[in-house]
């Protein structure tokens, strides 16, 4: 009976241990699809204007200095407004949703789905839930409604965020908050922000939605372990990011950038804990310190 019930036990154990590692490997597959879907489009960066905004013309004197580089810099300026009327064009149907009006290319922004190409000031991109409200279907490019005085035409339909309709800026005047760009060059993504700041003076900041991930973190380590001036700046570095992150007025598509960095951590955690919980399981005290783990026979049974 002995023999039987150790034997029973030890198959109890394997099965709880394929349980667990079956369920970290899940989280972790999570943990990695939201990674995956958290990188802006093309790894873009993001910068938000401190002070003022930055004009349509002055995006325009911006790209024809790229346009002369070999290597150029892409850019969209955007600004998000809360709410806007959109309608049907034979009026049966209108509802309010979210506003992204950009100038430039869309690709720099949303994570997948169909292009607002730059200049297409006719043309419109719905998210899935604002194409079922206003349409009943996700199937609607090529469809027209109306935005105020404006037509446009449905280009595209993308998944997230799903209640959205992206347009395109009707004016060289108007003024945007923030800025998407895409450097050629293979530089650090800070560098490479910083760099375009200075070049063009622009009173602006780039905004890290990677903090503590794993190439934020590479980057804060110093050349040596024993830099501690560098380790200090470090630290200070973080600490400024983190407080203008929290600070600075995040958009739809920003937030939703947030919430898949927060749930991939979270399910990174999860596998984190149950492999570690797994190892500690691993042995148990039983009886006089007689360490007792699955696969194993204990001294008692020996």
């Amino acid at each position: 009976m002995r023999a039987l019930a150790g034997a029973f036990r030890r198959s109890a154990n394997r099965l709880r241990i394929l349980a667990v590692l079956l369920l970290a490997a899940v989280f972790a597959g999570r943990s990695s699809m939201e990674q995956t879907q958290a990188q802006p489009p093309g790894n873009s960066i993001s910068l938000a204007c401190v002070s003022r905004g930055i004009t349509g013309a002055e995006l325009s004197e911006i790209r024809r200095s790229e346009e002369r580089k070999e290597r150029q810099v892409m850019i969209t300026a955007w600004r998000e407004k809360a709410a806007g009327i959109f309608s049907r064009p034979d009026g049966t149907r209108s509802i309010a949703s979210r506003v992204l009006e950009i100038n430039g290319s869309s690709e720099l922004l949303l994570p997948c789905g169909r292009i607002l190409q730059q200049g297409d000031s006719v043309g419109c991109l719905l998210g899935k839930e604002t194409a079922e409200k206003l349409f009943g279907s996700r199937d609607v490019a090529g469809l027209s409604l109306r935005y105020g005085e404006r037509e446009l035409t449905v280009r595209g339909v993308f998944d997230a965020p799903g209640e959205m309709v992206v347009v395109a800026a009707d004016s060289d005047s108007e003024c945007f908050g923030r800025i998407a760009m895409r450097s050629a060059q293979q530089l650090p993504e800070g560098l490479a922000a910083e760099r375009f700041i200075a070049e063009y003076g622009l009173d602006a900041r780039q905004v890290r939605y990677d903090i503590f991930g794993a190439d934020y973190l590479q980057g804060m380590i110093p050349g040596k372990w024993s830099d501690f001036d560098g380790w200090k700046k470090s630290f200070g570095r973080m600490r400024e990011d983190i407080g203008f992150l929290l600070r600075v007025e995040k958009g739809g598509v920003e937030l939703w950038y947030m919430e898949c960095r927060g749930r991939a951590a979270a399910c990174a955690l999860a596998a984190v804990l149950l492999l570690l919980t797994q190892i500690s399981c691993r042995w148990r005290i039983r009886g006089n310190d007689i360490m007792v783990f699955p696969g194993a026979r204990s001294a008692k049974e020996g």
